[in-house]
């Protein structure tokens, strides 16, 4: 088909098949310190059942085995936030004519397109997956192709990667080659590559797509069954890691590459569970206590046990049953608690998201909060704000190279775009912002803010505490506002363009009433300032002033600094 970046016919096969199959599997093994790091995040995100054991690694009988939910708290936690955050699509150009506006549309569309593909196969849209791989993997993969469907339609088909199941190496212009592994029946294989002619049967088929610069190569089962060239270029994924981590280059440095949220905690979880455990086995104990009686015979049954609730248990005398002296959870036991409680929110989540603040709360505190929720988040969104550029640049490489027209986007509201509307991609910078968001955090830095004004500039005030997107342009408004305030024809006119520049986009009725209701608004500006023309010349009218924006209150949302406590955690007056 014309146009189309991946030639699907089987060509004849190279001999150098089992020269991929080996570097594939020597890469495999470089990584396995790596991907058993991963298998321990998934273990520990998914709350698989803690065992007890003892020094030896034997299980212990006898205990009430507790697994506590804090891996996945602080997953989600974390995932949450990134789901949550505003994302926002950015062109930068610095020539003044070229219409950014249209490639931060095609690049909106494309995603939408590319998720309605996706959850139509059952799968989590593009977002979803990368905010929990970041969170529980570190490493992300999406491999992207433009495909034609059996209508010969142009769509964005994404694959998202659990990287868990990836193999991949570097040249010095990127990436040279990546292997996916997948475990398959005979019928999915059939249905993911039609063109392979696969005719096995089974299931849990190890299928190992394989890409480089100029080839795709399908392996099942450790043989090669079809091999596709593609005019691509390179490699069509995109793999990026968070800088969390240790970022040393030691021997097995790859097992401490771009950690999951759980590094910091990992080896603290099973201490909480054993924690737990034991005193939840001593809490059973209160309801059947150990006994000890004296007995002349050992060799008989013993007694029949004597706890009954509120009743009275006879025996024969010197068959006197005694409790077993069993130590309450002692001071040590109680301090490692609170050790351990402490050092896993040091490592996790802050209070704040895990909704148990349980007193008075100040700006600072919640500042305080925030940081420590910072080092597991920060990272993150740096990645995704990489993935997604990255990604951006591949998707307008691609539809350029293929000399695409198609229509894409979320189903009904589809647009058609053509190369040209996308340009020279060498004249542009592409930027994604994410930042996360926190209700509690933006009254605190209110209060922050509120406490900063007269000390501070107020695009310092904008920028640095409130962290604005674009300090200038509030500022700007403001300065509007006060204009307005001061003059209301401002207001009308200012009201009437705007509305007027919406019309230029609008068509039908929509159009008309549109322009309707900004010719009203000019109309009623231009009588009021005639009405004020007239009040002036016959000396009615008083010159007014912008006068400054009114400064809100925020005592009644909260205090700067904490409130002194007394024992029972009551604030003092």
């Amino acid at each position: 088909m014309a146009g189309e970046l991946v030639k699907w016919s089987k060509i004849k096969s190279t001999d150098d098949k089992t020269e991929t199959m080996l570097k594939i599997r020597n890469k495999q093994g470089e990584l396995k310190d790596l991907y058993s790091r991963m298998d321990a995040d998934r273990s520990l995100a998914q709350m698989d059942d803690y065992v007890m054991t003892d020094t030896k690694g034997k299980k212990v009988d006898g205990v009430i085995n507790i697994t506590m939910n804090n891996p996945a708290i602080d997953v989600y936690s974390i995932q949450s936030s990134l789901l949550t955050s505003i994302w926002q699509t950015k062109v930068i150009s610095r020539k003044t004519e070229f219409k950014t506006h249209v490639i931060e549309q095609f690049l909106d569309d494309t995603d939408a397109d590319s998720d309605d593909r996706l959850t139509a196969r059952g799968e989590h849209t593009l977002k979803e997956w990368v905010c929990h791989h970041v969170c529980t993997r570190g490493f992300i993969g999406d491999r992207l192709l433009y495909l034609f469907d059996e209508a010969g339609k142009l769509y964005v088909c994404d694959y998202p990667l659990d990287m868990r199941n990836v193999a991949w190496d570097y040249s010095p212009f990127g990436l040279a080659w990546v292997a996916h592994t997948a475990y398959l029946s005979a019928d999915q294989v059939r249905t993911e590559f039609p063109f392979a002619n696969y005719n096995g049967q089974g299931s849990n088929i190890e299928v190992i797509d394989y890409w480089d610069n100029d080839a795709n190569e399908i392996y099942v089962g450790g043989t090669l069954i079809n091999q596709s060239k593609h005019l691509i270029g390179y490699p069509p994924f995109i793999i990026e890691k968070p800088s969390s981590g240790y970022m040393m280059r030691d021997k097995g440095y790859m097992k401490y590459e771009a950690e999951s949220v759980l590094y910091l905690n990992r080896k603290l979880y099973n201490e909480w569970n054993r924690d737990i455990s034991i005193e939840q086995t001593l809490n059973q104990q209160l309801i059947a206590p150990p006994y000890q009686k004296e007995s002349g015979d050992l060799s008989g049954d013993p007694a029949s046990y004597p706890h009954k609730t509120g009743g009275v248990t006879e025996v024969l005398k010197g068959e006197k049953y005694e409790l077993l002296e069993t130590k309450d959870v002692n001071q040590a036991h109680r301090l490692s608690s609170n050790v351990l409680n402490g050092a896993l929110q040091r490592g996790g989540v802050n209070s704040i998201d895990l909704g148990n603040v349980g007193q008075p709360t100040s700006a600072v505190w919640i500042t305080e909060q925030a940081e420590i929720r910072a080092k597991l988040l920060e990272s993150r969104l740096k990645c995704l704000q990489n993935f997604y550029a990255r990604r951006a640049r591949m998707k307008i490489d691609m539809y350029i190279k293929g000399g695409y027209k198609a229509d894409l986007g979320k189903t009904g509201l589809k647009t058609s775009y053509d190369i040209a509307d996308l340009g020279d991609p060498s004249t542009y910078n592409i930027e994604y912002t994410i930042r996360s968001k926190s209700k509690k955090m933006e009254i605190a830095n209110l209060a922050i803010a509120q406490g900063a004004r007269g000390i501070l500039p107020e695009k310092v005030i904008l920028r640095d505490i409130m962290e604005a997107d674009d300090p200038e342009g509030i500022l700007e408004q403001l300065d509007y506002e006060k204009a307005e305030a001061a003059d209301p024809v401002l207001f009308y006119y200012r009201k009437a363009l705007s509305i007027a520049i919406k019309a230029e986009n609008a068509v039908g009725i929509e159009k008309d009433a549109l322009n309707l209701e900004s010719m009203r608004l000019t109309a009623k500006g231009l009588m009021m300032a005639k009405s004020e023309q007239v009040q002036a010349q016959q000396g009615q009218l008083q010159a007014g002033s912008p006068q400054s924006m009114a400064k809100p209150n925020t005592n009644t949302l909260m205090p700067m600094l904490s409130q002194p406590l007394d024992n029972q955690g009551t604030a003092l007056s």
